[in-house]
């Protein structure tokens, strides 16, 4: 949090800069020309499956499923790794609190824009559930498989706050930096990692 209010005059500059208003708003007209009814349909129910409550609710399913197959390890980096990757993303969003989108449809949600909450919580979430995946598969191509299962539920998340114009892009590239070192530090830079380099093993 100290690096990120440090880093927050630069940030600030950069994201008002002319390069990054150029992209987010080719973004922006991009995901607005493939808007169709439908499209808006898929992007609706994808921020509402990935909102606060309902990672929430993901999460607890996918550690009682560890639970289940007797993981505990497993299960407790999963409840610990989302819901504090959450709580780091609101501090996040205060301080560097930049405004939404002026395109949005709908309404707009009261936090801030930076990062992407939604695309935060799907990284770690996704994320923590592909790591896990992956080291206890031995099949490379299974590993590539829960890599490119993981990537490609992201990316609709990212969409869809981009289709509805409740988030720049740079936001959702922000949340994916921010989750990214996240997930580095809980699967290899904490206690929680202790038995996550061997779980392939087992």
């Amino acid at each position: 949090m100290a690096v990120a209010w440090l880093l927050a005059p630069g940030a600030h500059a950069l994201l008002g800069s002319a390069g990054v208003r150029s992209l987010d708003l080719a973004a922006w007209d991009r995901a607005h020309a493939l808007a169709a009814p439908g499209v808006l349909w898929v992007a609706g129910m994808s921020n509402d499956v990935h909102g606060t409550a309902g990672i929430l609710v993901l999460t607890a399913v996918a550690a009682w499923v560890w639970h289940r197959r007797n993981e505990p390890q497993a299960c407790l980096r999963l409840l610990v790794a989302v819901p504090a990757g959450m709580l780091l993303n609101m501090a996040l969003k205060t301080v560097f609190d930049r405004a939404r989108p002026a395109w949005a449809i709908g309404q707009l949600p009261l936090s801030a824009s930076f990062p992407s909450g939604h695309v935060a919580e799907a990284t770690v979430f996704y994320g923590s559930l592909a790591i896990e995946t992956a080291r206890r598969e031995t099949r490379r191509l299974w590993q590539a498989a829960c890599v490119v299962a993981a990537a490609a539920m992201i990316a609709i998340v990212a969409f869809g706050r981009i289709v509805v114009g409740a988030h720049f892009l740079s936001d959702c590239l922000a949340a994916l930096v921010e989750s990214g070192l996240w997930l580095t530090a809980c699967f290899s830079a904490s206690p929680l990692a202790r038995d996550a380099a061997g779980a392939g093993a087992r």
